[in-house]
């Protein structure tokens, strides 16, 4: 019986954790702890988790942010919810690019989440020396733009970058 209450009790200690996003929820993946929340002004919300690589202070990152406009966005129909979710994923991404050298990006692609269009980006870089990876989504949702983001060193193989991506496109919007 013990044996049976600790195998359980590892079994949801390694489980994902639901995160409310306020429009959505994701499960976060383990390894990933957090979150760390900044909230840079009253109209933007950030959400950061990190595996932790325990290498000189090295972390994959999953990211969340939102800006929910005073007012928010208006509902918008499915193209202008593309155009608009491609403009601003590039905005976010050139934040990204800024503190990268040897940065290069993908094609931007539309995919759907909870059946709403949102925009996809890869990109690679540097970072002091250390090449990098990560993928950028960008959406429209309930007045707000969400942009989620993961990253990690390229020594890492995207392990931990595609378990941020499963759990980022399969994430649950709110309708």
């Amino acid at each position: 019986m013990r044996v049976f209450l600790i195998s359980c009790l590892l079994v949801v200690s390694f489980a994902s954790k639901a995160f409310d996003f306020g429009g959505g929820k994701i499960d976060i993946p383990f390894p990933f702890l957090g979150p760390t929340i900044a909230k840079p002004n009253p109209d933007v919300e950030v959400y950061g988790f990190t595996k932790s690589h325990f290498i000189d202070g090295k972390s994959a990152l999953l990211q969340i942010s939102k800006f929910s406009p005073p007012g928010g966005i208006p509902e918008l129909g499915e193209e202008e919810r593309i155009k608009s979710s491609k403009q601003y994923l590039l905005q976010f991404l050139s934040g990204v690019e800024r503190q990268r050298s040897d940065f290069a990006k993908g094609s931007i692609e539309i995919i759907h989440i909870s059946d709403l269009p949102v925009a996809k980006i890869k990109w690679r870089g540097k970072a002091h020396g250390e090449s990098l990876n990560g993928v950028m989504y960008c959406l429209i949702h309930a007045g707000s733009i969400v942009s989620f983001h993961t990253q990690d060193f390229t020594s890492y193989n995207d392990e931990f970058i595609e378990l941020a991506v499963n759990s980022i496109e399969n994430l649950t919007l709110e309708r």
